[in-house]
């Protein structure tokens, strides 16, 4: 058969190996022209520097044998002359006392003779070998400079080595594991860059890196150290090598024990020896170095709360935010009757960040365990972590800024433990043992969460929750103090469990049935719907579960008969009238659109809202359309916010005078966020925006606001006249005049003392506080204590009753079910009645009485303003006591459908 010609790709191949192998010849000649001249100094030094030294220890050692021999002579001599004055001095009876040192003089003369007779038979013995020795120590210290010298040049001039060595090398380091491109990559790359690439990836890699580096430079040491001992001493390579074992570390007092043949040798000996022991020191120190980074790497594992978490029926909180340590705090609270229990925080921040912040907060644990980790919520390794798939709920926090960022990062956790959950189900257990509540920033986006998570997932909105609580908060004076008072675990809270001795009674007996407790509506079922203020006549099932306000789950039950009450008549002219409202809203939220429709739903056709902030004017319509309001839909607020005039600083007095605080029913001071969110729109928020510099506005617009309404109500006679936009133009110059007498009356009082002054401010407040409700948003609970020090003002604490919520449904997520309709117009609310409306003139009931008038107007009472109590009274203990009259109540705490 004919030859077939090569194909091209295999000439290519061929050319490209003959190019290679003849490249090759002109490299090695290369790099022989470069190193040679080199080595062969190096060889030749390390040879000349061997012959010096062996030289100079033959001769020291002749002159040491010499002046052995003429030590030993003087010996001999001195041991003559004893003798003879021994034979002098002595007679048969014995000897005299210099005999001793006579014998002494014997006994050394005699060891020297026999340590002069051993050496030189050992002389005669070594002198058989000095060829051989020599030669071998020579051979020992060429290999050793050589390879120091090749190690030398090779650090120096890594790249410039032959191509071949460069091969070599690259195959000690084996590119070709990671992968054929990564091996074509490697290729074109320096080898200097390359060895120190796979050095930092073995380091990185490999979890005993350091031990292997340290047991590696070890054995260099001792094979280096070992053969300059042999090349000084002569002694066998046995005992070289055990002798720089010595020296490496286990005996650093090596250097004074080294003796050789003479001065000379025990020099040489002695300074290979310092050379091995303070490589011995570094060695030493360097696995000190590793055994203290692994302890300590230990420790800072253990601090940084790198362990998986192992608990069970833990409450667990995903994320960080100003709501955290709140909700702690109220979850310890929850749990302190059961001794405690765990409580696990996830979040993105150092571990011991959050333990010093919850050291700095003073939270009081009541024998609740708080457990700490650091990780992502998304990443299912670190749910894993803390054992969510165990926890008897879990609190998903919004930790972002900006609301749709926060949202769309709760939305992205609720997804990563929905699928824990499902995968948990898919190999054959019961999913998550808890349920999840999420807080979500934004109202519109809450069915998106719901949906997501289904029945495992309870949302709240904090800022909507807020919203509706300090509009029904400013439409009812005290209404604050008595949220404060049911949210949250400090005080009475709800429960709700079944009770055999409920069972066929009407709901009207179940209201009188408790006297430490105030049922307030019926559970249907373990799965079924929740029925607050249920009719009279509905009559308790087996399967009902009676929901109450009580102080703790163990402090009530009902009582084995039903009390027979008798409450007599109620006042039938108590007709409460609604009158149209003037409100002021001073700052501005992001959900400004939704406030306005809450408010809408609850006041009288004809009322007004006007919206003082620093938003432009011009902007706002756009805002609150793009919010989805349109301000012309409006069915009972006309609004007020298009004049020049109520476009300001919350803590501008000019401004704020110009409005004349005195005409509104009621003022709500907002956190304003027109700053965060207006003027800054893509970013998250400006320096200035901070929790404490809110609630310093907040706080300094309260107090102008007051001062203004005094020092206006002081210099007028009418009293209470609505005004429109154009009537309080024309009063501008009547309200400058007003304002230089008020500061010519703060002069005057600048004179006074200063208890008398406060007294005298307090008083001449009074007036306006009665006038006008103004409800403050307070982000920071510290500041709470400024306020009620003032009693100028109600106020919410934003944040903690957003915490509080969020305690709450997670320790019983129907709660959630019960919030949402006290704060909606639909439905059942909290409402504060006059005690006139319950009780006659010099009437004396029980609280169980009142509570039945209560009933004949589909009513519940569940509380009480004592006139000498600061705080509402909320589940009063003593019900059957008739303590209660016209006398010292203010108000009852009721809870209906309407204030008809």
């Amino acid at each position: 058969m004919p030859q077939s010609s090569p194909s091209p790709a295999s000439s290519r191949k061929r050319i490209v190996l003959t190019s290679r192998a003849s490249s090759d010849l002109p490299s090695l000649k290369t790099a022989a022209d470069r190193y040679g001249p080199g080595l062969v100094k190096v060889v030749t030094a390390g040879i000349a520097l061997f012959l010096i030294v062996a030289l100079g220890a033959s001769l020291q050692r002749s002159f040491w044998l010499k002046q052995q021999i003429s030590t030993l002579q003087e010996q001999n001599q001195q041991l003559a002359a004893c003798q003879s004055r021994a034979h002098g001095h002595c007679d048969w009876g014995g000897l005299e006392p210099n005999a001793h040192e006579t014998c002494s003089v014997l006994l050394e003369a005699t060891q020297n003779l026999t340590k002069l007779a051993v050496d030189g038979d050992h002389e005669d013995h070594h002198s058989r070998w000095t060829f051989v020795g020599t030669v071998s120590r020579l051979i020992a210290a060429i290999f050793l400079l050589a390879g120091l010298g090749v190690a030398y040049v090779m650090t120096e001039n890594l790249d410039n080595l032959p191509i071949v060595l460069q091969r070599w090398l690259r195959k000690i380091f084996r590119i070709g594991r990671l992968g054929h491109q990564s091996a074509l990559q490697q290729a074109h790359v320096p080898l200097s860059r390359l060895m120190a690439y796979n050095l930092d990836r073995w380091f990185s890699t490999r979890p005993n890196a350091k031990p292997l580096t340290l047991l590696y430079l070890t054995l260099g040491l001792i094979y280096l150290g070992g053969l300059g001992i042999f090349i000084a001493t002569g002694d066998s390579l046995y005992d070289s090598f055990w002798q720089a074992i010595q020296g490496v570390g286990i005996d650093w007092t090596f250097a004074d024990e080294g003796e050789g043949e003479g001065p000379g040798s025990r020099l040489l000996v002695r300074l290979m020896a310092v050379g091995v022991s303070v490589g011995g020191m570094l060695i030493t120190a360097l696995m000190l170095g590793i055994i203290s980074d692994a302890i300590g790497d230990k420790i800072e594992a253990f601090k940084k709360g790198k362990s998986d978490v192992l608990e069970s029926g833990h409450s667990l909180i995903l994320g960080w935010s100003d709501k955290l340590l709140p909700i702690v705090d109220q979850l310890c609270q929850a749990n302190a009757s059961e001794g405690g229990r765990p409580i696990v925080v996830l979040a993105e921040k150092d571990k011991e960040e959050m333990e010093e912040d919850l050291a700095k907060h003073g939270i009081k644990e009541y024998g609740s365990r708080i457990i700490f980790r650091t990780g992502n919520p998304l990443l299912a390794y670190d749910l894993a972590k803390v054992s969510a798939s165990t926890a008897r709920s879990i609190i998903v926090l919004a930790t972002a800024d900006e609301p749709d960022q926060a949202d769309a990062r709760s939305l992205r956790v609720v997804l990563s433990l929905m699928g824990l959950h499902d995968n948990l189900k898919s190999s054959g257990q019961h999913g998550l043992a808890g349920h999840i509540v999420a807080e979500v920033t934004d109202l519109d986006n809450e069915k998106l969460l719901s949906m997501v998570g289904g029945a495992c997932v309870e949302t709240l909105v904090s800022h909507d929750i807020i919203g509706r609580m300090m509009i029904q908060c400013a439409r009812q004076p005290g209404l604050a103090s008595v949220w404060e008072q049911i949210m949250g675990f400090e005080g009475d809270e709800f429960y709700m469990r079944p009770w055999k001795q409920c069972v066929g009674r009407s709901f009207r007996e179940v209201l009188v049935s408790f006297p430490t407790a105030t049922p307030i509506g019926i559970k249907h079922g373990v799965c079924g719907p929740l029925e607050l203020n249920p009719p009279d006549d509905y009559i308790v099932t087996s399967d009902d579960q009676i929901i109450v306000l009580a102080e703790d789950d163990d402090t009530y039950e009902p009582t084995g008969s039903v009390p027979q009450i008798d409450s007599g008549t109620a006042p039938q002219n108590f007709k409460p009238q609604r009158h149209p409202e003037k409100v002021l809203f001073v700052g501005w939220r992001r959900d400004m659109d939704d406030m306005i429709m809450v408010l809408d739903e609850f006041v009288p056709e004809g009322s007004e809202l006007w919206l003082y902030n620093e938003v432009p004017v011009g902007q706002r319509d756009r805002l609150l359309i793009k919010g989805g309001l349109d301000p012309k839909k409006l069915r009972n607020l006309k609004l007020v916010y298009k004049e020049k005039m109520l476009e300001g600083e919350m803590v501008n007095r000019k401004g704020l005078e110009d409005l004349e605080p005195e005409q509104f029913n009621s003022i709500l001071i907002l956190a304003d966020e027109s700053e965060m969110h207006i003027l800054q729109p893509a970013g998250g928020g400006s320096d200035n925006s901070t929790i404490m510099d809110a609630d310093s506005r907040n706080l300094a617009s309260l107090l102008l606001l007051r001062d203004i309404q005094t020092a206006h109500m002081k210099g007028r006679s009418r009293k209470g006249q609505a005004k429109d936009v154009d009537d309080v133009r024309a009063s501008r110059a009547e309200a400058r005049a007003e304002k230089r007498s008020a500061r010519e009356a703060v002069q005057r009082r600048k004179s006074v003392s200063a208890a008398t002054t406060r007294g005298a401010w307090y008083d001449e407040m009074a007036g306006a506080v009665n006038r006008t409700v103004i409800i403050s948003e307070i982000l920071d609970s510290r500041t709470r204590h400024l306020i009620q020090d003032v009693k100028v003002s109600e106020f919410v604490l934003s944040n903690e009753l957003v915490s509080m919520a969020l305690a709450m449904v997670s320790e019983n997520r129907d709660v959630n079910v019960i919030q949402n309709e006290l704060f909606t117009d639909h439905g059942n609310e909290l409402y504060l009645m006059p005690a006139s409306k319950y009780l006659q003139q010099e009437e004396r009931l029980s609280f169980f009485e009142i509570m039945m008038r209560g009933r004949s107007k589909k009513e519940i009472v569940i509380g009480l303003k004592d006139k000498n109590e600061a705080l509402p009274i909320i589940n009063p203990k003593n019900k059957t006591s008739r303590s209660y009259s016209q006398e010292n109540i203010e108000a009852f705490i009721v809870l209906a459908e309407d204030m008809e």
